[in-house]
Formats: structure tokens, sequence, C-alpha cells
């Protein structure tokens, strides 16, 4: 004769055997398994790995219970959106510059990320950017990747950017501030 306890673990395995499509093979208590505590066990296989594993019982009735074992669940499951840290595949590195993931990238990181500028100048132009070659930006600003700030370039050629463009900051910087002044001496402000 079935005790109370058992009966009851048997229609709770049947349940969620016809709900998840998987058969439990076998329930135990946890000295039989090895494991302290009077909780049941089943023998539970990974749907991915197919490893078999004691599962405590409480933990199969939760409704987030996947049946994956903790690495599995770990690659199928907390990849991309379904992790709680994704930030949509989008961050920045040190320097300022943005990283978006691209797995099939071949030049991708290895964790799948890859500088967003380049993606968007290399999908604009159909093509892998040149050995020895960089992407640069117009405006200086590391994190407008429109495609009209963007331009490609030899490493050599990028190296003789930077004193004209500094020269012309300058140049703005001083026009700036001659208008700042011109502008309080109208408004009658004084410093």
């Amino acid at each position: 004769m079935l005790t109370v306890s058992e009966a009851y673990w048997i229609l709770k395995r049947i349940d969620w055997e016809e709900r998840h499509g998987q058969r439990i093979t076998e329930i135990k208590k946890a000295s039989e398994v090895g494991k302290s505590g009077h909780s049941s066990y089943a023998w539970f296989l990974c749907p991915a790995c197919f490893e078999g594993r004691w599962v405590a019982t409480h933990a199969i009735d939760r409704p987030e219970f996947t049946g994956f074992c903790q690495q599995c669940a770990h690659k199928y499951l907390r990849l991309g959106d379904k992790n709680p840290s994704w930030s949509g595949g989008r961050i920045y590195s040190g320097a300022g510059y943005v990283l978006v993931k691209a797995r099939d990238h071949p030049k991708a990181n290895s964790h799948g990320y890859y500088w967003e500028h380049i993606l968007v100048w290399e999908k604009a132009h159909n093509q892998l950017l040149p050995q020895g070659w960089l992407v640069h930006h117009l405006n200086g600003i590391k994190d407008d990747n429109r495609l009209e700030n963007l331009v490609a370039m030899p490493k050599r050629a990028h190296a003789n950017l930077a004193e004209p463009y500094q020269k012309r900051i300058r140049e703005l910087e001083a026009t700036k501030a001659i208008l700042i002044e011109r502008l309080k001496k109208c408004l009658g402000v004084t410093t």
C-alpha cells in the first residue's frame, strides 16, 4: 500500500511529465541519493546534454524550472536578453568607444563584442575593414557612429590627421572666446 506522501509524488510526477513532456525516471529520499535533509529527489535528464542528476522535487514544482543542468542553463538560458544584466548588447570600452554583440564577426573578442563604428562602416561598404586600416570619427566623438561621421583610412594616414584638427580646434576656441567677449560687451555684462 502507498503512503500519502508517495501517492502525492506519483501524482505530481505524472502531472509534471504531462505538462513538460519529459519523464522523471525515479524518486528517492535525500538519504538514498547522498543528500542531507528530508526532501525527495528525482532522477532527471538535462534536455540539452542528457546528463542525469538528482533534482529536489520541490525545485521541479517551480514555474521557472526548465530541467537544464547548471552548465547548460548558463549556456542556453542566460545569454542575451535572458540575462538579468543584459544591456542590449551595447557596451562602452574604457576609451569611450561603443562595442556591440557580434558573435559571428571574425574579429569579435572572446565575449562576442566588436567595435560598432567598424561594423557600421563594414555594413555600408559590404566588406570587412582592410588589414592595417581604421575607422576615424570625423567629429572626434567616439560614440557618434553615424555613417556620415565615419571614414576608413590606413593607420599611417590617421597619424597625420591629428595636427590639422588640433590647429582648427584652437582657431575655433579663439573665435569662440572673441564672440563671447563681444556678446558680453553688447549685453553690458562685466566680469
